[in-house]
Order: structure tokens, then sequence, then C-alpha cells
């Protein structure tokens, strides 16, 4: 995923606290990534007011699954449980790769709904709800 054009600054431009840019950098190669299928499964323990939530997102593919997003979500209508503490997110797997993400949230914010885990990501086949 590295660039093949350098982002440009317009130095003649610049201000004490911004430089513009000319041009960005060029990531299209990134539209050309092959598609994949991923799995992932979720675990759930909820202790008094707070949930955590492992998921275990796998690739079994042979290329790599790129910038995989994880959110948690009100079943009924997909908007997003707010706030919640990701131990990371966004991430990357090569191929035959698997990772752990845990996420935590109180049960106020969950607004008595159900919850989803929607997974995406810029090359997967499709987008995921566990």
């Amino acid at each position: 995923w590295r660039a093949t054009k350098k982002d440009e600054m317009a130095w003649d431009k610049t201000l004490w606290f911004y430089t513009p840019q000319k041009a960005y950098a060029d990531f299209t190669k990134i539209n050309n990534l092959k598609k994949v299928d991923i799995a992932a499964e979720k675990v759930i323990a909820k202790q008094g007011d707070e949930w955590e939530v492992d998921v275990t997102v796998s690739n079994p593919s042979e290329d790599l699954a790129f910038f995989i997003e994880l959110m948690a979500v009100q079943k009924s209508d997909g908007s997003p449980v707010l706030p919640v503490f990701w131990s990371e997110n966004y991430i990357s797997l090569p191929p035959g790769e698997s990772k752990t993400l845990k996420l935590n949230f109180y049960d106020q914010d969950l607004n008595g709904e159900d919850l989803e885990i929607k997974v995406q990501g810029v090359n997967l086949e499709s987008d995921m709800m566990l």
C-alpha cells in the first residue's frame, strides 16, 4: 500500500501553521486488491454494567485482507454504540493469520438494544454482521 506518487507540498504558500498540498499521493492501486472472504466470531461477556466482547478475525484466503474495520452497532437499526473502547481497530491480515480484538462499553450505551458487530474492509468480498 505504498503510494506510486508522493504528496507534493506547496512550500511557497506555507503559513506559520499550515502548508497546503499541490498534489496528493496516489493510492489507487489499493482498489485493485483481490477480493477476499474472511471469517469472524465473537464471544460476549457482561459483568455488571460493562460489556466485554472478544472478536476473532481470520483470513483463510491466499491474499491480504486490507484495512478491516469493526464497529459495535445496535441490531435494530445499525446505529453505532458509542463510546466503545477497542484494543485496536483498522487491521490488515496477511494470508492465514488471525487476530483477536477486544472491545468494552457500558450497558447504558447500548440503549437496551441487541448488539451486533459489523465487519468491513477495503477488499472484503462483502460486509459481515456478527
